[in-house]
């Protein structure tokens, strides 16, 4: 496998989209704005970074454990807080950049994800489509993208 393993998942598949996940939202979030999103405080690169979510790994259903919405940068010490003040900040942030009703969003659309077992398929389909959007979406590439293009590329090739 050309993706390392991230933190999260109870498979290969899982860990691989996770980090393919992760380091796609810090490199957006970094492009963009450079700062955790719980205490503002600048960062030097993305990597510097963790992907926090808003709501928690733990209590995320299904998929939207890997949604965007869900996401942003954060710096290591306020990802691994899990106090009200940090979580209050990381809202408040989300709400400023996505408008005023992005955290009522995240709780309906984490509820429509109740139930349910991840389908390995699925998972590769949304870890091809954060492939495409590195393509067109960042300007920074993770050490191990031109290989997962090279790979993707090789599959397509005909025989």
């Amino acid at each position: 496998m050309v993706i390392p393993a991230g933190s999260h998942g109870s498979n290969p598949v899982q860990k691989r989209l996770w980090k393919l996940t992760s380091d796609f939202v810090r490199i957006c979030d970094f492009e963009t704005h450079g700062a955790c999103a719980s205490c503002c405080n600048r960062m030097e690169s993305w990597q510097d970074g963790h992907c926090g979510h808003y709501k928690a790994w733990s209590v995320c259903n299904n998929y939207f454990k890997y949604d965007r919405m869900n996401l942003s940068l954060q710096c290591p010490n306020c990802n691994r807080l899990s106090d009200g003040v940090v979580g209050t900040r990381f809202g408040m942030t989300l709400r400023k950049r996505h408008g005023d009703g992005h955290l009522d969003n995240i709780e309906s659309k984490n509820k429509s994800y109740q139930g349910g077992r991840f389908e390995s398929m699925k998972l590769v389909d949304m870890a091809r489509e954060l492939v495409e959007s590195f393509r067109t979406e960042t300007n920074a590439k993770p050490d191990y993208y031109e290989k997962v293009i090279e790979k993707i590329e090789d599959e397509q090739a005909p025989v």
